[in-house]
């Protein structure tokens, strides 16, 4: 194979998607290695289905997703000093939806979590690179493919499975922010100003976090971050208020009253302890009944 990196031999048609080529184009190279393979070949069925898909597909969640490439595009052009934002797979309405701030970015977690699957030759510093998302937005669709694997597969996960479990519910998880950085501080210094209140980027991703948010409109809301709790309170207070009797906020959604659960992270050194852990676990389950 000329190029671990196939897709980026493809040609791209004007809305972004991959295409086979116009008349009058050179032979992309993917189509020129492929001549060489035989039908039966697996690695000739596994790059055409590759193609198809990007050709005759749309977008994952294209609505939301979207709106966070025109975001980065807006913001970031086609840098290749920043990575790609997260995209986010089909949302599933109701369940219990987890909060965060932003999500990281540990290659060599990822590369562990890559290994014997399709992407095990893949370079996680390369395909998350933001240049490589903004002239292929099937880009979008490979990184929510790999994000799925990372649900199974990634420690941060398994409190809300086991949750989500005990309410005999699913759960789904979003981030206030889409922007992949794994120290928090250096993060909020890039969507803050001088005042500390959100600036123009931090305010574009806020936007697509509300919108997520009624499209899922969840049962239950658990915001597993300190920070996020502290930006929520803040941009939505008026949406909030506190139940006395029942000991949790409500956050209105479009008419609707939505449970909503200030916490600390569920996994890592600053995690809840066991006792408030089980304590966050029952009273979940009274706000899902």
């Amino acid at each position: 194979m000329k190029s671990d990196n196939w897709f980026k031999d493809v040609p791209r048609a004007p809305c972004g998607r991959r295409t086979k080529g116009e008349a009058g184009d050179e032979i992309p190279p993917i189509f020129k290695y492929l001549a060489t393979l035989t039908k039966s070949s697996p690695l000739r069925e596994f790059f055409v289905s590759k193609i198809q898909c990007a050709n005759d597909s749309p977008m994952i969640n294209e609505k939301i997703n979207s709106k966070i490439l025109s975001v980065w595009k807006k913001h970031f052009g086609a840098s290749d000093k920043v990575y790609a934002p997260i995209f986010y797979d089909d949302f599933k309405t109701g369940g219990i939806l987890f909060i965060g701030m932003n999500p990281s970015f540990n290659p060599r977690g990822i590369r562990k979590i890559m290994r014997g699957t399709e992407f095990e030759k893949m370079d996680p510093e390369t395909f998350y690179n933001w240049r490589t998302a903004a002239q292929d937005s099937a880009h979008v669709d490979d990184s929510i493919r790999f994000g799925r694997l990372v649900h199974d597969g990634y420690a941060f996960f398994k409190r809300m499975h086991e949750i989500a479990k005990e309410c005999k519910t699913h759960f789904q998880h979003i981030d206030l922010f889409v922007y992949r950085q794994t120290k928090q501080k250096e993060f909020l210094r890039l969507v803050r100003d001088k005042k500390r209140a959100l600036n123009a980027l931090g305010s574009d991703q806020l936007d697509i976090f509300l919108e997520a948010l009624k499209e899922i409109c969840p049962a239950v809301i658990v915001v597993s971050n300190a920070g996020s709790c502290g930006i929520i309170r803040e941009y939505f207070k008026d949406r909030l208020s506190f139940d006395d009797e029942r000991g949790f906020h409500w956050l209105k959604l479009d008419g609707t009253r939505v449970p909503i659960f200030f916490s600390s992270m569920l996994s890592g050194q600053r995690a809840l302890d066991t006792g408030s852990y089980e304590r966050l676990v029952w009273h979940i389950k009274q706000a899902v009944k």
